[in-house]
C-alpha cells in the first residue's frame, strides 16, 4: 500500500514523532505516512513521516478508507 500517494493522517503534526504519539487536538499541519510514487523508495514505510499543511493539497496526498466490520 506505500508508495502510492502519502497517507493523510488525523494526528496533529507536533514535533518529532514518539511511539504512536496522540499529538496536540488541533493546529494547521497533519501528519502524511508512507511517501508517494514521486519519492525515494525508501520513503516508502509507515515508519517515515511528513507535515502538510491543511491549505495545501498535491497530487501525491491522499486517504486510506477504513471499513470496521460490524460484530456478527
Amino acid at each position: 500500500m506505500y508508495g502510492s500517494v502519502w497517507q493523510w493522517c488525523a494526528d496533529w503534526y507536533a514535533g518529532a514523532p514518539t511511539d504512536d504519539p496522540a499529538g496536540p487536538v488541533g493546529g494547521y499541519h497533519h501528519v502524511g505516512r508512507g511517501g508517494s510514487w514521486h519519492d525515494p523508495a525508501w520513503y516508502c514505510r509507515s515508519a517515515y513521516y511528513g507535515v502538510f499543511d491543511l491549505r495545501g493539497r498535491g497530487h501525491s496526498v491522499g486517504l486510506r478508507v477504513v471499513l470496521v466490520p460490524a460484530d456478527k
